[in-house]
């Protein structure tokens, strides 16, 4: 809102453009930490260097780590970390891709906003996507049936593909962990399908 003239629409001026700072600056702050783990994302990730307040040198692609070992002051840089160690508690995996995710959802924002959206129309906008993406989600989703020893292998090889140094050597054969854990797994369906 802008008024033409007098010291109350100069205010008000002012405020707006105060807000849209702050927001820009949020923003921005976000799709850094975002651009700053987007490169190791995946199966070509590329590894970081980093050194440590106490001169450890850490080389890794793991999303999580460099964001564990990341100086971050500014507060919406601090929430896109704090999104991913609540990723890494919930699901264990996914860290990298949820900040990646978050940024480009901060970039579209951006580029809504820039075009004179309001910020609340844009949150509704987000919270329809959802309703829909969760639909189509479950729409792909494949029923598991956890007696199925061989499925049960191909899961728990894919979910493993991205935590081992030397992912080829699982497509070749199972390494020696994985017919543990689906036997864990086995031994847990009565409590998982038993659960509310």
């Amino acid at each position: 809102m802008v008024m033409e003239s007098g010291k109350g629409g100069d205010q008000l001026d002012t405020g707006k453009r105060q807000q849209d700072d702050v927001r820009t600056s949020n923003i921005m702050a976000g799709k850094a930490i975002a651009d700053a783990v987007r490169t190791s994302l995946g199966p070509r990730g590329m590894d970081k260097m980093m050194e440590t307040s106490s001169g450890e040198v850490i080389i890794t692609n793991d999303g999580a780590t460099i964001l564990r070992h990341m100086t971050v002051s500014h507060p919406a840089a601090k929430m896109m970390v704090e999104l991913s160690k609540s990723q890494d508690i919930e699901a264990g995996d996914g860290t990298t891709s949820v900040v990646v995710l978050a940024g480009g959802l901060l970039n579209a924002c951006s580029t809504l906003l820039s075009r004179g959206l309001h910020p609340n129309q844009i949150s509704d906008a987000f919270q329809l996507a959802m309703g829909k993406a969760e639909e189509i989600m479950k729409g792909m989703a494949i029923p598991v049936d956890f007696n199925d020893k061989e499925s049960l292998v191909k899961c728990t090889t894919t979910s493993l593909s991205s935590k081992v140094n030397n992912p080829p050597v699982l497509h070749q054969q199972s390494p020696p962990p994985l017919p543990q854990t689906v036997v864990s797994s086995q031994a847990l369906t009565p409590l998982l399908t038993n659960s509310p």
